[in-house]
């Protein structure tokens, strides 16, 4: 008898400190380390955003909440500006004039970023979303009008609001092909960007001349400056024109 007194107590403190050590685990206000150290940097293999194309943003959800906005982590996913809703962009993806839009890191590592989310052929994979909803394909151009002088989406209108050196950047310094593998001199000779032939023709379709007159001053301002005397082009138009 005297046995069992002793032990019924032991076993009774036993319980209780293991009950303890349990809800001290489970505390919501005792931080755990779920992820690994790497898990914000970009350039890890343990970086959440090559998980996630892996497995799916559902694994988010048990711990970040079925909208990402906590859940019982009380992290939300959205948290100082970290992501721009469930797509995983961050904010600013979508604007040309912020440093995080989507085309600079296009831009730096090529389309095929894009693919884990997206799928190999950009038109939807894990994410749903298809590139081409914006882009006419993976080049990252828009849909219509960009071959098309009198659009408003023409390349030409774009090279000269902001000059070559933004096609450059996928296009490479020479614009040889780039992160693109696209060449811009199967279509024009020069970095000038002008038609190969009959721009200087007065006869031609293609005639300089003309374009002013259908665009503007300011068209030919994106390369050759606002006063026409070289601009980004570094060639005047006042070594022809008066």
């Amino acid at each position: 008898m005297r046995k069992i007194a002793l032990t019924v107590p032991f076993i009774f403190a036993l319980a209780l400190a293991f009950w303890t050590a349990c809800a001290d685990r489970k505390s919501p206000s005792v931080p755990q380390q779920v992820h690994a150290e790497s898990w914000m940097s970009a350039s890890s293999s343990d970086f959440h955003g090559k998980k996630i194309a892996e497995v799916g943003l559902v694994s988010c959800q048990s711990c970040h909440g079925e909208a990402y906005s906590g859940g019982s982590s009380d992290v939300s996913c959205y948290a100082s500006q970290c992501h721009n809703g469930p797509s995983g962009h961050p904010v600013g993806y979508l604007s040309p004039v912020s440093p995080n839009f989507h085309r600079n890191r296009v831009a730096a590592e090529g389309a095929q970023v894009c693919q884990p989310c997206h799928g190999e052929d950009y038109k939807g994979g894990t994410s749903g979303k298809s590139c081409y909803t914006c882009h006419n394909g993976p080049s990252g151009h828009p849909a219509t009008g960009w071959l098309d002088k009198n659009s408003q989406s023409f390349h030409g209108l774009a090279a000269s609001s902001r000059t070559p050196a933004d096609c450059a950047k996928c296009h490479g310094a020479n614009f040889d092909g780039g992160t693109s593998g696209q060449s811009c001199r199967e279509c024009h000779p020069t970095e000038s960007g002008h038609p190969a032939t009959g721009f200087l023709d007065p006869a031609n379709a293609s005639f300089h001349g003309t374009r002013y007159t259908q665009a503007g001053e300011a068209y030919c301002g994106g390369c050759h400056g606002a006063d026409l005397k070289g601009g980004y082009s570094s060639v005047t138009c006042y070594d022809c024109h008066d």
